[in-house]
């Protein structure tokens, strides 16, 4: 899958510039030290720019579907998972690799997301447009996707809520 890097917004653009940055230096940091300051040195960084220069949202971000599953029991939610690929490629056996994970509910009665997800279905190029979710201090919360503790920026999970999310035409 190509998502060209020219032609996405400049704000995806430099967040993808700042988890990779964080990648880099918590990876090539030679002691445990050393490697736990630069992943909270990071952390901090990433959290500041998606609220302080993205106020916490995007607008029409290329991404790609990952996941798209109904959640059954009450209360009824569409879970919802998306990547955002942190280079022009996204890896087409482990595309939740090298990416940015957004995760949300969206919920059934929300008549036109769920009708634009009915459309969609996994590795399908969307725009996504909506808020990182915050959590009890007002800061954005985020984990790694494949639950590696020590390389916390390889595919970072955030919580999102999604405005919308539109299959995008070739």
């Amino acid at each position: 899958m190509d998502i060209p890097l020219d032609k996405r917004p400049a704000a995806e653009l430099s967040l993808i510039k700042k988890v990779n940055d964080a990648d880099s230096i918590s990876t090539l940091s030679d002691n445990e030290i050393k490697k736990d300051e630069a992943i909270k040195k990071g952390k901090a960084e990433i959290i500041n720019f998606i609220t302080d220069s993205l106020n916490s949202q995007i607008k029409n971000w290329d991404a790609v579907v990952f996941k798209i599953e109904v959640d059954v029991l009450p209360p009824n939610y569409i879970q919802t998972t998306v990547l955002i690929p942190k280079n022009r490629f996204l890896n087409e056996k482990m595309p939740e690799f090298n990416t940015i994970v957004l995760h949300g509910q969206v919920d059934m009665t929300n008549a036109t997301i769920k009708n634009s997800l009915k459309e969609m279905k996994s590795g399908d190029t969307v725009l996504v447009s909506g808020s990182f979710v915050k959590s009890g201090f007002e800061k954005i919360d985020f984990s790694d996707y494949n639950d590696d503790f020590r390389h916390p920026f390889s595919s970072p999970e955030f919580k999102f809520n999604f405005d919308s999310i539109v299959k995008k035409r070739k």
